[in-house]
């Protein structure tokens, strides 16, 4: 699953002023973030090397959930889809719930990690570290939950 968010504005050493998109990538099944980044505006290019560093994480998927964005429709996007064997597959227009959890991590990210960022002072490179780090935090969470379950799970199984 892919999506693009509204990220935080932040001042450059330039003094120009810009509103950064946060591009993330979301395993369905566990809910990991195998990467997420955040640019200075939403093309092609930067979808496309936020999927790569995913991929280069956690391997090749099977499908990829996305919007309609124009990002996303791409005849460069079906290729690559196509070339590495992953259906593309694109959410019915205006179904909130069917990026329900890409929706809900944008939402964690925007009202707990972002909130605390000071943003006039941080640059570019620094927002990123903090949300790697953040994803990593996150997603060691999800995995630790995960482990918890897996007697229970064995026990459930072998109960006659």
């Amino acid at each position: 699953m892919a999506d693009v968010s509204h990220g935080p504005t932040i001042r450059l050493p330039s003094g120009q002023i810009i509103r950064t998109r946060l591009i993330a990538t979301l395993d369905d099944c566990s809910r990991l973030v195998p990467h997420a980044q955040y640019y200075p505006d939403e093309t092609l290019c930067c979808f496309l090397d936020t999927f790569k560093q995913a991929l280069a994480k956690r391997g090749i998927p099977d499908k990829l959930y996305t919007d309609n964005g124009k990002i996303f429709t791409s005849h460069h996007l079906r290729i690559v889809c196509a070339n590495l064997n992953i259906k593309l597959i694109h959410a019915k227009p205006y179904p909130a719930w069917s990026k329900g959890k890409m929706e809900r991590w944008f939402r964690t990210v925007q009202s707990d990690f972002e909130a605390q960022l000071l943003l006039n002072h941080l640059a570019m490179r620094s927002i990123q570290q903090a949300i790697e780090q953040n994803c990593q935090t996150i997603s060691s969470a999800h995995l630790q939950q995960a482990l918890e379950l897996l007697p229970w799970l064995a026990q459930l199984h072998q109960s006659p």
